[in-house]
């Protein structure tokens, strides 16, 4: 989905973007990237904009070979499984049957959800709300179906990638548009081609 016409295929559906939540943070302040908008997603009415069946994938991630084999599920929802123990679920990416799990956004109250998560000891922004929410046993993707994380799975290991590697997410800090990586890594700079001149965007990151 995306506001921005900008050098995209005219087949590709432009839509207006939403701004519910937009300005809400986690506990954590400003400073910590927030993803609430996109619970807008979980509306009992999102079927009206979206369809039957959607697929959430974050910006920082490379994909590596096919993830559509991962989508072959009949069930209502699935989630990257967690990174670390600070959350049962990663929002890198998410599969959803529109109106199946509508709590997710009738429940959120933005006064208190973002403390109730702390408390939880939960981390994240849109992730930590789900995790709460649905709780530890919803369907995950894991390193079996070839999901890793830069940060924890593949820096240690000096940045091999597994054989059965489809999607990195680089979740923290390290992101795969930034110079340093994209030198030190073939398959980052493979993965993130610069976007050309003439599409008037800038890199995240690179403004």
């Amino acid at each position: 989905m995306t506001d921005d016409p900008r050098g995209l295929d005219s087949r590709i559906e432009v839509l207006p973007m939403w701004q519910d939540f937009s300005h809400v943070y986690p506990e954590n302040g400003k400073a910590g990237l927030s993803c609430y908008r996109r619970l807008r997603v979980f509306a009992p009415d999102a079927g009206d904009l979206f369809g039957e069946r959607l697929v959430s994938i974050d910006l920082d991630v490379i994909i590596l070979r096919d993830i559509a084999p991962l989508w072959d599920y009949d069930g209502d929802f699935a989630i990257c499984g967690a990174f670390t123990a600070r959350s049962h679920y990663n929002g890198s990416m998410w599969m959803l049957k529109t109106g199946a799990r509508p709590d997710v956004w009738t429940d959120f109250n933005p006064e208190t959800v973002p403390r109730l998560c702390a408390e939880n000891g939960l981390r994240g922004s849109d992730q930590a709300w789900i995790s709460l929410k649905l709780g530890p046993s919803e369907k995950r993707w894991t390193k079996e179906d070839g999901i890793y994380s830069y940060g924890n799975d593949l820096y240690p290991n000096g940045g091999v990638l597994p054989d059965n590697a489809r999607l990195v997410s680089f979740n923290g800090n390290k992101k795969p548009w930034q110079t340093g990586l994209r030198k030190k890594y073939s398959w980052i700079k493979e993965g993130w081609p610069k976007l050309p001149p003439s599409s008037g965007r800038a890199q995240p990151g690179e403004a």
